[in-house]
């Protein structure tokens, strides 16, 4: 609780004392704040982060979540979006943008947001039985421009991917997808 959290925020507000611009220091006192859900602080601290750092994209993540519990939605989504523009795109990261729309009663983004969500889930780890009840696993690391939409399933052929595919009957599956590039373990 609290108590436990007093230690590292009277830490990294000393360690900020003697260097004010110290990102991880910032960082670290924001994350102590949220552990105890003082959100307004743990705002304020990640906006120093990105103050001295505007390419720290946990910052921006993470002060989207506390954005998220105080139900200012919109500033969240802002959050959200810098961060798409600074890291990969991550399944978690659409699911958020499109809870935050549904919130908004934007139901038109909020389902845009969870079919992105959807697929790149899909993509990222597909869990496939096959029909001897044998279940295989397709591990894909995706190498997606940042600002490039991720297509539907059937536009998969679009992306460039890295497969690891532990079986023929589940090659078969994503050569109907037109994915071409299968490499087994």
């Amino acid at each position: 609780g609290v108590q436990t959290c007093a230690l590292p925020i009277w830490l990294h507000l000393n360690i900020i004392d003697n260097f004010p611009y110290n990102e991880l220091a910032w960082f670290n006192l924001a994350s102590a704040y949220q552990g105890i859900k003082l959100y307004e602080k743990c705002i304020d601290a990640y906006k120093f982060v990105v103050a001295i750092n505007e390419k720290f994209d946990y910052a921006y993540r993470n002060m989207a979540d506390a954005y998220i519990r105080l139900r200012k939605f919109k500033d969240a989504i802002e959050a959200l979006e810098t961060v798409l523009q600074l890291s990969r795109p991550e399944d978690v990261l659409y699911e958020a943008l499109g809870h935050c729309y549904e919130q908004l009663k934007k139901y038109t983004s909020a389902r845009q947001y969870y079919r992105k969500a959807s697929i790149i889930r899909t993509l990222l780890t597909l869990s496939i039985s096959t029909s001897c009840g044998v279940e295989s696993i397709i591990i894909i690391e995706c190498n997606v421009p940042i600002k490039t939409e991720i297509p539907y399933l059937h536009e998969v052929r679009n992306i460039q991917c890295n497969y690891i595919v532990r079986n023929r009957w589940i090659q078969n599956v994503l050569s109907k997808l037109k994915i071409n590039k299968i490499t087994y373990t």
